[in-house]
């Protein structure tokens, strides 16, 4: 069967085999072109004055985390430092950590397709890399597996140093490359997705590593240099890795490709919804075939008798509302509302993106006479209006669940998956199991990409300022009711902790 946890070791074995495996030529001598391309100092400087122009344009309050004083001063820093020519590399290592200090995770860029083409760069040229992978404990890294075997470092030892750089130094110099409102999803993230990408693009190590850590057997702290780990290495060190995962669920029963899998815990009658994106092309036709495969799964619980069902969405960045209201109409009978009113800014960039939009969904040709047309297009640039949400279908299905719903909740969980979990919370629909979501409360979505005139790096920007249902209570994140912090040793073991703990209180209170 397909857990979660088989579907991660998938994904870091096709990282290590397809992601890292050389291409033909021609097409890393394009990636080497793009990843080098070279920009003089004056077309540098005018696509850093073209990020701080765009956030001041389309974002509603573009100081609300960072003040205007601080980011300008740190963009002219950036500006100083510039040489007569630098390359792409070059320019995002100085200008991410500018799009980053404003503090809304909605202000975004590229970065993460540049660092994977230099990770690939990397590897076609046998760059040596970190040869460990890591794990986050309590915001410390601990070993997860070694690439090589003979190395006196073993699972479960904390790394203190790396490279006489102490390792809380690399992590907060490293959070400056990942955007959000605070350091604690930075790091689950830094961790997760191997922490060797960003000792590589960050603070370009490579070749040997000189690594201070703790030893778990004596609690005694030591010192050791070991090799960088190349492309072959990392492959045939998966040949060797056989990952022992408990399994927790049998397999999927309905799924939705890169959307959701059903399937049912095994050996016992609860239903698991792994709900691990919201993000959805929302065509007619699309929200057809969601519409009644998650009917399919709610007609199966009513007809079984099924009083349980766990909501999984601890992978969930976010998406489309529209999922939030097909499953809050299965879930609960309930009148419920998203939370605050929104505001938009408006700015030309929002309107050019959203008259693509409306082309596309193909408005009728008297579409200037409209509501939407005087909503979203009359008012002034630059002007911030209160935007009313789309009003609530409120549809209680036939196969409404009536047993209890338990939402699985973590540092992944962005954006609207947070604005279900915050539903689910505020009216008493489920019970929150899990950890603090790494998206917030209150702050700004609705992002407009934008394409910088120079370097072609691609940004977004938020253009509306939402709360969530019950927002005034949380200063961040959305703290679950029920708060589950792992053990390194369940993690080695790998036991999924929340899950579990799930599970088990299900069995508690069912036999009560």
């Amino acid at each position: 069967m397909t857990t979660m946890k088989t579907i991660k070791f998938i994904l870091f074995s096709i990282f290590c085999l397809l992601l890292f495996m050389p291409k033909a030529n021609a097409q890393k001598k394009s990636d080497s072109t793009y990843l080098f391309e070279v920009f003089s100092k004056e077309q540098a400087k005018a696509d850093i004055d073209a990020i701080v122009k765009n956030v001041e344009d389309i974002h509603p309050n573009p100081y609300a985390y960072t003040p205007e004083k601080e980011i300008k001063e740190y963009a002219n820093a950036i500006k100083n430092k510039l040489k007569d020519s630098i390359n792409r590399i070059e320019f995002y290592r100085l200008v991410v950590p500018l799009i980053v200090r404003y503090g809304d995770g909605h202000i975004q860029c590229d970065f993460f397709n540049v660092q994977n083409k230099y990770i690939e760069y990397c590897c076609y040229h046998n760059f040596r890399m970190f040869p460990f992978m890591i794990i986050e404990h309590n915001g410390k890294p601990y070993v997860k597996r070694s690439i090589f075997d003979d190395l006196s470092i073993k699972p479960e030892d904390e790394i203190k140093s790396i490279n006489n750089i102490p390792v809380n130094t690399i992590l907060e110099t490293c959070c400056h490359y990942l955007t959000g409102e605070s350091n604690y999803p930075k790091i689950s993230k830094i961790y997760s997705n191997a922490f060797l990408q960003y000792l590589a693009f960050v603070y370009n190590f490579h070749d040997s590593f000189n690594i201070s850590y703790i030893s778990q057997s004596d609690n005694k702290e030591y010192n050791i240099t070991v090799p960088g780990a190349c492309l072959n290495d990392f492959i045939e060190a998966n040949k060797k890795y056989a990952p022992k995962w408990e399994v927790y669920t049998k397999k999927p029963i309905i799924s939705q490709e890169d959307v959701f899998d059903f399937s049912m815990i095994t050996s016992k009658p609860i239903g698991y919804l792994n709900f691990y994106s919201f993000a959805l092309d929302l065509d007619k036709k699309t929200e057809k075939q969601v519409e009644g495969k998650v009917d399919t799964i709610f007609c199966k619980l009513k007809k079984e008798g099924i009083k349980n069902l766990i909501i999984d969405i601890r992978e969930n960045d976010g998406g489309e509302d529209y999922c939030t209201e097909l499953l809050m109409n299965y879930l609960t009978d309930k009148k419920w509302n998203w939370g605050g009113p929104a505001e938009m800014k408006y700015s030309e960039q929002q309107k050019k993106i959203y008259s693509q939009l409306f082309i596309k969904k193909g408005f009728h040709p008297f579409f200037k006479l409209s509501h939407t047309y005087k909503e979203f297009f009359k008012p002034a640039n630059g002007s911030i209006r209160r935007v009313d949400d789309e009003k609530i279908k409120y549809r209680v299905r036939k196969s409404k669940f009536n047993g209890n719903v338990y939402v699985l909740t973590g540092a992944k969980t962005f954006s609207s998956a947070v604005t279900f979990a915050a539903i689910c919370k505020c009216y008493g629909v489920a019970t929150l199991i899990g950890r603090e979501t790494g998206g917030v409360m209150q702050g700004f979505t609705s992002t407009i990409p934008v394409i910088l005139p120079q370097t072609k790096m691609r940004i977004s920007v938020s253009s509306r300022k939402v709360k969530n249902a019950c927002g005034d209570n949380y200063k961040l994140g959305l703290t679950p009711d029920i708060t589950v912090v792992p053990e390194i040793k369940d993690i080695l073991d790998g036991k999924d902790s929340a899950l579990k703990y799930t599970i088990d209180l299900i069995d508690k209170n069912s036999n009560h």
